[in-house]
This record gives structure tokens, sequence and C-alpha cells, in this order.
């Protein structure tokens, strides 16, 4: 397995990858329903936000098998930034070691 830098050509199996996140998350159980073309668009705006966004994949051969997607933001009170996870998902065949 390997980490690197997520780049825009990753955008659709990213978003595949989502589909499972969705799946067995909270979501997965509620009448929120995926939506593909929702989550490829929310997708390309992280990676074409890269420095306000922090995207990086975990390949296994070919196969994108994980994620990480943050950003950051000014904190509103003081100078400085944060920085927020918005999904983080390994795909349960790569899990545990």
């Amino acid at each position: 397995m390997k980490v690197r830098d997520a780049i825009l050509s990753d955008a659709m199996d990213i978003a595949e990858l989502l589909s499972g996140f969705h799946t067995e998350s909270r979501y997965g159980q509620s009448e929120l329903e995926f939506c593909k073309d929702t989550m490829l668009r929310t997708v390309i705006g992280f990676l074409e936000n890269v420095p306000e966004t922090f995207c990086k994949v975990v390949v296994s051969g070919s196969k994108l098998t994980g994620l990480l997607l943050a950003d950051y933001a000014p904190i509103p009170f003081a100078k400085g930034v944060f920085s927020r996870v918005a999904f983080f998902y390994i795909a349960p065949a790569y899990r545990g070691g």
C-alpha cells in the first residue's frame, strides 16, 4: 500500500469509495440516498482547492482503497487556522493490518 496526494483523475474512484462510506455510515441507514453526481462535485471541489484542502489516497496496486479529505479554515477568534476532517475511509477488505 502507498499513500499519496490525490489528483483530479482520482475523482471518480474517490466518489466510488465514498459510496461505501455512505453505505456503512448512519447516512446509509437514513432516507438520504447517495448521489454519485453530487459526491463527484464535492470531491472535485476538494481537489481543485488545494492548499485550502487536504486530499490523500491509499493505493493498493492500482486500486484506491482509502482516503482522507479535510479542509483548512481560519480560526474565527484568533490568528491561525484549523483543520476539519470531512472524510476518512478505508475499504473494509483493507482494514486491520
